[in-house]
C-alpha cells in the first residue's frame, strides 16, 4: 500500500513505499524542470556540487539506476523518459528535494547531511543538460519552492502517440485452454491457485491438506528461481494445471510448478510515458493469460508459449494513472482499477 507522507500539502501523494529497491526511484513520480530561474537563466546550482552530487550517486544510486543514470533497473534519471515524465507544472524543486531526502538511501531516507541531499539533486540537473551557475543551490523551502522545473531547450523529450490497440501476431485467439468460467466458479474447492486470492470470495485460503501446522516446521525449498530483476517481489503467483505464472514489473513468466524450470517469458514494451511500479500478478482463463502495465496497457498472452494476443490501452499515465494490481475476470468480462494516488 503506499505511504503517506502528510508534512507538507500537496505532498501525501507523492511517496509510494514499497515498489523499488532504489533510494532514488520516486524521481519520476513527481515532475520538475525549472522556470523561476535565476536572472543569467541558469538554474541555481554550481558545477562543484554537480561534482559531489557525482560521488555520493556512486555511492548510494548507481547500483539502481546505473551509471548512466538511464541503464539500471530502476526508473532513468536522465534522458527523454525522464524529462517526459518531469514535465507537470505543479512540482516545485522543493518538492524534488523533498523526495530525495524521504526516500534515499533506501529504508534509510533523512540520513544523509543536507549538503549529500543538494549535490545529489545538482548532479541530475547537470546530467540532464542544465548549466551550472555560479550561486550554489540551496535547501531553502521557500527559495525552491518557487522554482519550476522546464526541458532545457536542448534536451526536448520525444514523444510519440501511444496506439489505443495493439494486435498480436498470429490471431487473437489462444493454442491453450482452460482454466473455464466453471473451473474458476468452482476455484474455493480446487487443488490449484487460479486467482490472485485464490477463489472469487477472496478467501487466499487452500483445501489442501497435506500441509498441517504440525509438520509445517518440516517444509524445504525444492527449487528456486531467479527472476533477473532487482526490486521488491510484490507477484502473487497463479497456478493452474501445474504451471505457476509469475510477473516483475516488466516481465511475465511461466513456470513449471514442480521444478522451477521456465517455460516461456514474456517481456512488455512499454508504449507510453511509464510509471514505473511493480506488478502483482495475472488472471487466467480460457487459454489466456491477462495483466496490466506501469505504463497503462492490458494484454492478453497465450498461456501456452507466450505470445502477445491483443493489447489496449486502458489507463493515461499523463494524468497519473498506472496498473499493479491483478486483473479479475469474470465470464468474458475483465475488471481491474488504476492506481492514481502516487501522482496527486
Amino acid at each position: 500500500m503506499p505511504r503517506l507522507i502528510p508534512s507538507k500539502p500537496n505532498r501525501t501523494m507523492l511517496l509510494s513505499a514499497t515498489a523499488w529497491a532504489s533510494s532514488l526511484v520516486l524521481f519520476a513520480s513527481i515532475a520538475p524542470i525549472l522556470r523561476g530561474q535565476t536572472p543569467s537563466g541558469r538554474l541555481p546550482f554550481t558545477q562543484a556540487q554537480a561534482q559531489a552530487g557525482s560521488s555520493v550517486y556512486a555511492q548510494k544510486c548507481v547500483s539502481c539506476h546505473g551509471a548512466r543514470l538511464d541503464d539500471g533497473v530502476a526508473p532513468p534519471l536522465a534522458g527523454p523518459k525522464f524529462l517526459e515524465t518531469w514535465t507537470a507544472p505543479s512540482r516545485s524543486l522543493d518538492d524534488l528535494l523533498f523526495i530525495i531526502r524521504s526516500t534515499m538511501p533506501k529504508n534509510e531516507g533523512g540520513t544523509l547531511s543536507s549538503a549529500d541531499y543538494t549535490s545529489v539533486l545538482a548532479y541530475v540537473l547537470d546530467r540532464n543538460g542544465y548549466p551550472a551557475g555560479d550561486r550554489e543551490l540551496t535547501a531553502d523551502q521557500n527559495t525552491l519552492a518557487a522554482l519550476r522545473l522546464t526541458p532545457p531547450s536542448s534536451a526536448t523529450p520525444e514523444t510519440k502517440e501511444a496506439p489505443a490497440f495493439i494486435a498480436g501476431t498470429g490471431g487473437t485467439a489462444p493454442r491453450a485452454s482452460g482454466p473455464t468460467h466453471q473451473d474458476l466458479l468452482t476455484a474455493a474447492r480446487g487443488r490449484d491457485w487460479l486467482m490472485h486470492t485464490h477463489d472469487y470470495s477472496g478467501t487466499r485460503h487452500s483445501p489442501l491438506s497435506q500441509i498441517t501446522a504440525a509438520n509445517a516446521s518440516q517444509l524445504r525449498p525444492v527449487c528456486v528461481y531467479q527472476v533477473g530483476e532487482t526490486g521488491n517481489f510484490q507477484t502473487g503467483p497463479v497456478v493452474d494445471r501445474g504451471t505457476m505464472y509469475l510477473t516483475s514489473a516488466y516481465a511475465t513468466i511461466a513456470l513449471d510448478a514442480s521444478t522451477c524450470r521456465p517455460k516461456w517469458r514474456h517481456v512488455w514494451t512499454t508504449q507510453a510515458l511509464d510509471r514505473p511500479f511493480n506488478n502483482r500478478g495475472v488472471a487466467v482463463k480460457d487459454g489466456r493469460v491477462l495483466r496490466a502495465s506501469s505504463d497503462g496497457y492490458l494484454f492478453a498472452l497465450d498461456a501456452e508459449d507466450g505470445r502477445m494476443l491483443w493489447a489496449r490501452r486502458i489507463g493515461d499515465t499523463t494524468k497519473g494513472e498506472t496498473f499493479t494490481m491483478a486483473p479479475l475476470v469474470f465470464d468474458n468480462l475483465i475488471v481491474i482499477g488504476p492506481g492514481i494516488s502516487e501522482y496527486g
